[in-house]
């Protein structure tokens, strides 16, 4: 028992287990919106659920599988297990196996019961966590991953839950998502920025040539994110409780302060700062669920 849990735990934090409240939070928001607005069916939404949740380990595990391999220099503590020869790459490629491998069946069981549009569904998202290494590496990996877990994901847990896929004010809703995802993804790229420009890997923050314009970008995205969020609001797709979400501005203005003043030599920095933007996006999804179920 003892040996299971540890192999639990190894896997969780090889996976970056860490980063899944973002998704589930993202999984929470359509969910809740599909029950109260379309009664949707509760079972499939908990299955969608299990497949995104292995996706997403799968994806982040796929990610490094592919740099350990390439040898892309990497944040140390990234690699901690590879130095160690806790495992190998034989074993990585293995679990990576076992985690898609779960979305697929659970994919197979949706096309059963629905029809075309969940396979072509499935081949686009897997499709798009394959390539997602390579795709990352030219600096499109951050708009990817919001794509798949914004739209694509809100779209995707919508149709299984009612088996209707026209609905466009889901669309706006998930462009908030898919922002605030994207800023979690760029902080973590920017304080990857000097490995990255040392490895010629291309990130959203690679794209620009000065480090101080990577950092502007991120503050615009989370001016962005505010906008849409009022957008949400004066339109009606959620109420005026929406407006919890700016309470999180302070959290935000206190991340962007900490990351101008990132020290790349600090590895507890770098866990402090990845920590805070992925609550900052929690806290901000979590609030924006009063404005859908109030």
């Amino acid at each position: 028992m003892f040996e299971i849990k540890k192999q639990f735990l190894f896997w969780f934090k090889a996976s970056r287990g860490y980063s899944l409240p973002i998704s589930i939070v993202s999984w929470i928001i359509i969910f809740l919106y599909t029950l109260k607005f379309n009664n949707g069916n509760i079972f499939y939404g908990v299955l969608s659920l299990i497949a995104i949740i292995f996706t997403h380990l799968g994806t982040n595990l796929f990610d490094d599988y592919i740099d350990f391999k390439n040898k892309v220099p990497k944040q140390k503590y990234k690699s901690t297990y590879i130095d160690n020869k806790e495992t190998d790459l034989k074993t990585i490629f293995k679990m990576v196996c076992f985690y898609f491998s779960i979305p697929v069946l659970i994919g197979i069981f949706f096309t059963i019961k629905f029809g075309y549009i969940i396979p072509l569904m499935s081949i686009f998202v897997g499709g798009l966590c394959l390539i997602y290494p390579k795709i990352n590496h030219i600096g499109l990996g951050e708009i990817v991953v919001g794509t798949i877990f914004g739209p694509i994901l809100f779209y995707g847990v919508y149709y299984v839950m009612t088996n209707q896929i026209y609905n466009f004010e889901i669309l706006p809703l998930s462009f908030c998502v898919f922002i605030f995802t994207i800023i979690v993804l760029d902080i973590h790229a920017f304080m990857d920025y000097d490995t990255d420009i040392q490895a010629k890997k291309r990130t959203l923050c690679t794209l620009f040539k000065f480090k101080q314009y990577a950092y502007l970008t991120i503050c615009i995205l989370v001016l962005i994110g505010y906008l849409l969020t009022l957008f949400l609001i004066t339109n009606k797709i959620i109420s005026n409780w929406g407006f919890l979400t700016f309470l999180t501005i302070p959290q935000a203005h206190k991340l962007l302060k900490s990351i101008k003043k990132y020290n790349p030599e600090n590895e507890n920095e770098f866990i402090i700062n990845f920590i805070m933007a992925r609550n900052l996006t929690i806290a901000y999804e979590i609030l924006l669920i009063f404005g859908i179920i109030l």
